[in-house]
């Protein structure tokens, strides 16, 4: 007994002495904030922060990826932990980009935060994650908290796998954003996976960025997709064409509202707010929608497609409308594409169309058409006009003729 005592008590002084001779130096940080930091390998150079100058007043902090020294030697950041040196008003931590571990409960005393980045380069964590504020479960006005390793980080607890989720702040109402196509990887690992007390899952999203037009192309890989609130999704099943016409005239377009699960490995077409970002949920349990026939390709990591016998094109907004069309000089033969997103693929017999241009709006019971409702309007002199063959129209007499996709009466 009395080994043992004196094995423990000699195991506390080395730890004491160990922690009073780390040495530590400050730096002064892009917002003037003064930060301790402390060397936790000197051969590696590598440090952790201990303290912040003013600590409670800090609402935003950036820790830089690059830390010198009062000689210039230059260390990296690859542990956080403020447990005993609460930052009580932080909102904002911006991680550096080479963070490669956090420590147990790095965040326990972040009782304010709103926004975190896990940056992509953290390799390790001590057992908890979402852990903000003492107790951790209610009061934390966090929003936002992205997690960006593309590798789950380790668990490294003695414990592990166990992932004491009770300690888990609740986030049912926080965005949990993960990689594109990475929700199926943390939510089959124990200690990402579940919520507060761990009586569910932690919300996972995805977010997808929607331009100008209001429409984008994409690809899921590894997961399904569940089509947001307020977006509607398409894939397209068929078209018919004319080989006098500049363009298809008709597009078989099913479309997916709200709710409804795409397969994974399906290309699609997503209608948004212009110029939004949109959340969404992957790898979702349910009634996946039955996607035959789609001629949507897609890929996930970036490739070019080029069959001999197909012709492609790509979702743009081109001089008749969105659309598919050729890519630049390719011709149809080929289609370049960027990850997770999809371009149409038709058989070569149809290779003399310029382009596909479908309404999406008009879709009703799985069908569209280029072809909107009859209108009596006056047209104006740089509006091109077709006729009902799909043939361009110069000088057009009085009759039914198509403009912007709609009939029209001249």
């Amino acid at each position: 007994m009395k080994r043992i005592t004196l094995f423990f008590l000699c195991l506390i002084a080395a730890v004491f002495v160990y922690s009073q001779s780390a040495r530590q130096f400050t730096v002064v940080n892009d917002d003037g904030l003064t930060l301790h930091f402390s060397v936790l390998d000197e051969s590696e150079k590598t440090v952790q922060l201990v303290d912040i100058d003013n600590r409670n007043a800090v609402t935003r902090l950036v820790i830089p990826n690059l830390i010198k020294d009062a000689s210039g030697v230059k260390y990296s950041f690859t542990g956080f932990s403020n447990s005993n040196n609460p930052l009580t008003s932080l909102q904002e931590l911006i991680l550096p980009d080479n963070l490669e571990q956090l420590k147990w409960q790095p965040f326990i005393h972040l009782p304010s935060m709103k926004r975190i980045v896990i940056p992509s380069s953290l390799k390790y964590h001590n057992g908890i994650i979402f852990q903000f504020g003492l107790g951790g479960v209610s009061g934390v006005p966090m929003e936002e908290i992205y997690i960006l390793p593309t590798e789950v980080p380790v668990n490294t607890f003695s414990d592990a796998p166990f992932p004491y989720p009770s300690f888990n702040m609740d986030l049912t109402n926080v965005k949990v954003f993960l990689p594109t196509d990475y929700s199926k990887v943390y939510k089959s690992r124990v200690d990402w996976k579940m919520n507060a007390f761990g009586n569910t899952p932690v919300p996972y999203v995805e977010k997808l960025d929607i331009g100008a037009t209001g429409y984008t192309s994409y690809f899921l890989n590894n997961e399904n997709f569940e089509v947001p609130a307020g977006c509607t999704a398409y894939i397209v099943t068929g078209v018919t064409h004319d080989t006098t016409a500049p363009f298809y005239r008709r597009a078989k377009v099913k479309a997916f509202g709200p709710g409804k699960l795409l397969p994974k490995q399906t290309g699609f077409i997503l209608k948004a707010t212009p110029n939004s970002t949109v959340s969404y949920r992957a790898y979702v349990d349910g009634v996946e929608e039955d996607v035959t026939g789609n001629l949507l390709v897609g890929t996930a990591t970036g490739e070019e497609f080029s069959v001999s016998g197909n012709r492609y094109f790509v979702l743009a907004n081109g001089d008749d409308g969105i659309g598919f069309y050729k890519q630049g000089i390719r011709n149809g033969t080929s289609i370049k594409l960027p990850a997770h997103r999809a371009g149409l693929c038709l058989p070569s017999s149809v290779s003399s169309a310029k382009g596909i241009i479908v309404d999406f709006d008009s879709t009703i019971d799985g069908t569209a058409t280029e072809i909107g409702s009859t209108q009596t309007v006056d047209t104006e002199k740089n509006e091109k006009l077709y006729d009902l063959q799909g043939r361009r129209t110069e000088h057009p007499s009085h009759g039914i003729y198509i403009v912007n996709r709609k009939k029209i009466v001249k």
